[in-house]
């Protein structure tokens, strides 16, 4: 802990690459609307790079199913004209979720399942700037595997283990944000 402390420190004290705007503070709007929290926090370590962790909040329920998902992640951009500035930008981001599951039947019985998952992303697009406002508007690849057995657990005390196929797709991202 004392070394992370302690590298973080560095991060936030040294920059070689001097700039006027060495942070950005980031957020999906659309997961927002549903009640979804989606915030970042990148930080220039160079003229092209940034570095950044997030998270993703959210409690909802959907057929019956209450759902609690979190999600954090680590994520590194290269920005072609610059860190933070107007233009096209490829970025790669660690995520590891932590799903909670619970539903009932129509006989009464609960059921509670906990599951994990590790993944990699890999996007590409464009930001806009106006000032210190930002919007960024990206398309890529997500992959993520589970990394254990869903294990739904019963009121009953009857458990049942579920196999997770490794979950692989393509994506949008919508951010907004504000450069400082």
């Amino acid at each position: 802990m004392k070394k992370l402390l302690l590298a973080l420190m560095m991060l936030l004290t040294v920059n070689v690459y001097a700039q006027d705007k060495n942070w950005n503070l980031r957020f999906e709007p659309i997961p927002f609307l549903v009640g979804a929290t989606n915030v970042e926090l990148n930080y220039a370590l160079g003229s092209n790079f940034t570095l950044g962790g997030g998270l993703v909040a959210w409690n909802v329920e959907l057929l019956d199913i209450e759902i609690g998902f979190n999600e954090y992640h680590v994520r590194g951009d290269y920005w072609f004209a610059g860190a933070f500035q107007q233009g096209w930008y490829v970025s790669g981001v660690y995520s590891t979720i932590n799903m909670n599951l619970r539903t009932t039947d129509t006989l009464g019985t609960e059921y509670e399942a906990d599951v994990s998952a590790t993944g990699f992303k890999f996007f590409g697009g464009y930001r806009w700037l106006w000032e210190n406002f930002n919007m960024e508007l990206g398309y890529g690849f997500v992959s993520y595997n589970f990394d254990d057995k869903l294990t739904l657990k019963a009121s009953d005390g009857s458990t049942q283990e579920e196999d997770l196929p490794a979950v692989t797709g393509t994506g949008l991202e919508f951010n907004m944000g504000w450069t400082f």
